[in-house]
């Protein structure tokens, strides 16, 4: 083995360490993977040919993935860490791949520098996913449609990117006020509480969510 096949292979490995840690730790609940782990158990259950979802075919859905994921969804059961394995493996297969072109063509620091460029691609792209995910969640609130803002807020708050904290903000004010579930608005409270330390923590504070966050506790 070359040293730019070890050091694609460190690169990747050390990715994949990454991406396994809390893989299972939020629930599913966006459509989109929702859909998709369904057509996963669907296959598991023996409808493996084409892909179904809730006892409809879906023909312009491509099955590698879902076949993949049903292999360890078949030999160690549903969860969601199984269901999502596939992709952590496709990421730090990707990671490595580039890695290890990169050497090829400039070294081990390009190589390093190219596996970082990709990792960072990736951050960004699920950032701007999750800032679409608020404007859609947003708009759906402004409209009076409560009921698939409320899912939208849950899907961006179960995702723990950045933007959870406000998420669940969104979902105590909604609760609070719509639903008047106090009990509801205080664990989502405690929830971005969670959130907003933890990011104080990395030397990012939040100061307004942070303010918001404390009258809302003392309210509720």
């Amino acid at each position: 083995m070359s040293s730019a096949d070890r050091l694609a292979l460190l690169l990747a490995a050390g990715f994949l360490a990454a991406a396994l840690h809390g893989l299972g730790d939020t629930d599913i609940v966006g459509d989109d993977e929702a859909r998709e782990a369904g057509i996963v158990q669907e296959i598991v259950a023996g409808h493996w040919l084409l892909p179904r979802f809730n006892g409809d075919t879906l023909p312009d859905k491509p099955l590698l993935y879902h076949w993949l994921a049903a292999l360890p969804c078949g030999a160690a059961g549903f969860s969601e860490a199984a269901v999502r394995l596939p992709s952590a493996i496709a990421g730090a297969a990707l990671v490595g791949w580039t890695a290890r072109f990169a050497v090829e063509l400039g070294g081990p620091r390009v190589g390093i520098a190219a596996a970082i460029a990709e990792l960072s691609a990736t951050r960004q792209a699920r950032v701007v996913r999750d800032q679409i995910a608020r404007e859609r969640a947003r708009l759906l609130r402004q409209l009076g449609r409560l009921e698939q803002a409320r899912g939208a807020w849950r899907e961006l708050a179960a995702r723990g990117g950045p933007l959870a904290a406000i998420a669940w903000v969104e979902l105590a004010k909604v609760l609070e006020h719509v639903d008047r579930d106090l009990p509801g608005a205080l664990d989502a409270v405690g929830r971005a509480d969670v959130l907003v330390a933890h990011s104080a923590g990395l030397g990012k504070p939040l100061p307004l969510l942070e303010a918001d966050l404390a009258r809302r506790r003392a309210r509720l």
